[in-house]
């Protein structure tokens, strides 16, 4: 008997998205007495945006001898993740520091905001978390904000012969079309007195024992009312002989507002088109020709659409993709947006707006900028944040397991270490070449994720960076690239369950030849080295895990990590070390230090070198508070393994796996090898099969130049 079906209803479904509280209506005086309450109702566009940032907390950590700050805004948490940003935090620092700069109007508020860098280095998607969390920022109640309406009664003949033509749905009340907040149309007068109310309410909540009002938090209004609610409130000062109270109490009506960047309301956006499609009155509005017919006049505000971009993010924000591709008649309307916050429509004076303005750019773009000298006006009014590429592999991995986390069960899924490897060959391309002396840029990558390499620190790390201004700018592989050949790869062939690095390798190498943003051979074949290296370093991995589940004992790495250490110690401080065995002092094992330290390459000149730099780095750790581990030091940790690996390889021969010839007692131990690579590094019965095969053939030349 089949199950019985559960039907949902609407009353079945949860949702927290509308509250009545959205919907709110109210007079003057209420709106006097909410903003009494919470006085930042009437912040600026700047300060709501960084306030907005704000409320989503922050955490402060140390990277480099540096402090730096992690804005969790950029961890995209109102989409659980799905937008998040990793490993830009200077960046985003910056950004947000231009913020409060504009929010305490000390000048930044008066600027044009460029984010600056290469294709796929997350500009745009810095812009879209600002507008989630702006918008979502409004629908709490530290983000409240309200705006006004003009309202006639049914039976008031005059007033709907200026209002009803505006609102087709309402015959009654006509929206501010910029969305101005209610104070904007008070005298200057009154709005002093007010201003000076507000500031004092909020002196007395954040000014502490100082009674010092951050700046950020200060309350100002400059301008003016637009030209729609100029000319009602006119109208209305005709008929009530100047009471301009009596006006506001019987004809404004307040209402919350929400922004929406789907409504068009405190959002904006514009992206470039070619010149034939570029109209400037996507910016500023355009004439309603079909009520000049009914107003007979072009300067009337009712026969005017104040729906322009910088018109509906008014006290939110505009963001322009590509900005510097506009035609340049597009950017001398930017100049008085950001210096005066004044936009200036079609027949109409100069209007006031308040907002952030930002655009997006890449290098040539800013390139042909700079050497524009008509350009001055525009380039003195913009703050350029520079937006890198990721430098981080274990952050730019991040990025591709979000895009394709690994799940067992579905029908494709990625072999470990495949968005690993696909980073490590991204990243190495946007690496300058270390003039440092024996640093190879594999280890600087290292370096800059933050593992430990012997003989370098974090000042080391700190002077690189120093010395490679710039790095992280240059057009190199940007994530979109390996998302499309991951996606390649993913759909190449629908009978294999699993994808490898060796798949995800072909498709890098064949992309290569047609990736039109790789200018030159000499370029494309830099790149081809560096999918070598990588490819060189993936099967360091495989023998690695291949020898530690041959070994498959961690204890027995403690152990003889343990018994290393005891002798390095010994032999740099020229003391004798006790035989756990027999008890006696003895000089330190010269024979188990060379068998280790020969599995990574250190010869016996380079030995008192190596171990004194281990012994340097044990004391760095014990400075920090930190356990020196066995898997402290990668080298190190790469050397007791192929020690251990050494000691026990005779247990499999994996060669027998390469020619399809193996008995049962072998395929016994091989499918022993499987299982501990499936449970303990995460691959499937076919990635486990490919990794040991590879193993045998890797094990196999070493055997065979080891013999020669």
């Amino acid at each position: 008997m089949p199950d019985k079906v559960e039907i949902l209803t609407l009353q079945g479904l949860d949702s927290d998205v509308f509250s009545e509280e959205f919907f709110w209506k109210g007079t003057i005086d209420q709106y006097l007495q909410e903003a009494s309450e919470n006085p930042l109702v009437a912040q600026s566009a700047y300060q709501r945006m960084y306030h907005a940032i704000l409320s989503h907390g922050s955490e402060t950590f140390r990277r480099n001898h540096d402090d730096i700050i992690r804005y969790h805004v950029f961890d995209d948490p109102m989409e659980n993740g799905r937008d998040a940003i990793y490993d830009l935090e200077p960046a985003q620092m910056q950004l947000v520091a231009k913020f409060q700069a504009g929010a305490a109007r000390l000048g930044q508020e008066r600027r044009f905001l460029l984010l600056h860098g290469p294709v796929g280095s997350s500009k745009s998607t810095i812009a879209r978390l600002l507008r989630k969390a702006l918008c979502a920022f409004t629908r709490t109640d530290e983000g409240k904000l309200y705006t006004c309406s003009w309202r006639v009664e049914p039976d008031d003949a005059e007033g709907h012969e200026f209002l009803g033509l505006f609102d087709a749905t309402s015959q009654h009340e006509l929206r501010c079309p910029i969305n101005d907040d209610p104070f904007i149309l008070l005298p200057e007068g009154a709005r002093t007195t007010l201003v000076a109310h507000l500031n004092d309410r909020l002196t007395k909540q954040y000014g502490g024992k100082s009674k010092m009002l951050p700046r950020e938090k200060r309350i100002d209004f400059e301008g003016g009312p637009c030209p729609v609610c100029r000319y009602v409130f006119n109208r209305f000062l005709e008929r009530e002989k100047g009471n301009w109270r009596a006006i506001l109490e019987k004809h404004l009506v307040v209402r919350r507002l929400l922004f929406s960047e789907l409504d068009r309301t405190g959002v904006g956006s514009l992206r470039p088109k070619d010149e034939k499609n570029q109209d400037a009155t996507e910016l500023s509005g355009d004439i309603n020709y079909r009520k000049i017919a009914q107003l007979g006049s072009e300067s009337d505000p009712r026969a005017f659409n104040f729906d322009g971009e910088f018109q509906v993010s008014n006290r939110g924000f505009f963001y322009v993709e590509e900005v510097l591709k506009l035609d340049r008649a597009f950017l001398y309307d930017f100049l008085g947006a950001t210096q005066e916050h004044v936009v200036k429509p079609k027949r109409f004076a100069e209007m006031h707006i308040d907002e952030v303005l930002m655009g997006g750019t890449n290098n040539p773009e800013f390139e042909k900028l700079r050497a524009n000298d008509t350009m001055e006006a525009f380039i003195d009014r913009t703050t350029r944040i520079d937006v890198p590429y990721v430098l981080r592999v274990s952050q730019e991995r991040r990025i591709y397991d979000r895009t394709y986390p690994t799940v067992k069960g579905q029908q494709h899924q990625l072999a470990p270490h495949t968005t690993e490897m696909a980073a490590l060959w991204s990243v190495l391309t946007r690496l300058k070449t270390p003039d440092k002396v024996g640093l190879s840029l594999m280890q600087k990558a290292q370096l800059y994720d933050g593992r430990t390499i012997p003989g370098f620190t974090e000042d080391t790390v700190r002077e690189l960076m120093r010395l490679a201004q710039g790095e992280g700018m240059e057009t190199a592989i940007s994530p979109r690239y390996i998302q499309d050949k991951l996606a390649d790869a993913l759909v190449q062939d629908p009978t294999v369950a699993c994808v490898t690095p060796f798949a995800l390798f072909k498709q890098l190498q064949e992309g290569l030849t047609t990736h039109s943003l790789i200018k030159g051979t000499a370029r494309r074949e830099e790149f081809e080295t560096f999918l070598s290296i990588v490819q060189d370093e993936y099967d360091d991995i495989i023998k690695g895990e291949v020898q530690e589940v041959i070994g498959a004992d961690k204890d027995a790495l403690k152990t003889l990590f343990t018994n290393y250490i005891d002798n390095v110690v010994a032999y740099v401080n020229n003391e004798r070390i006790r035989n756990p065995v027999t008890h006696v002092e003895e000089p330190p094992n010269e024979r188990l230090m060379r068998e280790i330290e020969e599995q990574i390459g250190v010869n016996d000149r380079e030995k008192d070198d190596y171990r004194a730099k281990l012994m340097q780095s044990m004391g760095t750790y014990a400075q920090r508070s930190k356990k020196y581990q066995f898997d402290s030091d990668e080298q190190l940790l790469k050397a007791l393994k192929l020690k251990l690996f050494n000691d026990r390889k005779d247990w499999v021969n994996l060669q027998k796996l390469r020619t399809g010839v193996v008995d049962n007692e072998e395929q016994e131990k091989i499918n022993t090898l499987k299982k501990r690579l499936i449970d303990g590094f995460g691959y499937c019965e076919f990635c486990a099969t490919v990794v040991l095969e590879r193993a045998a053939s890797l094990f196999s030349g070493s055997a065979k130049r080891d013999e020669n």
